[in-house]
């Protein structure tokens, strides 16, 4: 184990898990206003035609794009549904 530093002080609070426009693209930016932060946006939809099936194999996706994002350093990984449509359906946020 690594001792304690200023690493180990850096916090995100949010009221909420889900934000406005306005807070999303705030969250996207932190980088540029705290040094070291590194964010990525993982798109949390999958098309509606791959039905159920679908659902299972992009969920799985999800987790290891998330897993992959953590090992590479991210300290902020946002699931957007921003890409649903007709065409594209959200994965249900408490299973992501």
């Amino acid at each position: 184990l690594s001792p304690p530093g200023p690493a180990h002080c850096r916090r995100l609070w949010l009221e909420s898990p889900i934000l406005l426009p306005h807070e999303m693209e705030a969250l996207r930016n932190i980088g540029s206003c705290f040094q070291g932060w590194r964010v990525t946006t993982l798109q949390a939809t999958f098309p509606r035609s791959e039905g159920t099936g679908g659902l299972k194999a992009h969920l799985e996706r999800l987790c290891k794009e998330a897993v992959q994002a953590a090992s590479d350093g991210c300290e902020v990984i946002i699931l957007s549904d921003e890409a649903a449509s007709k065409e594209e359906v959200q994965i249900p946020s408490l299973l992501a």
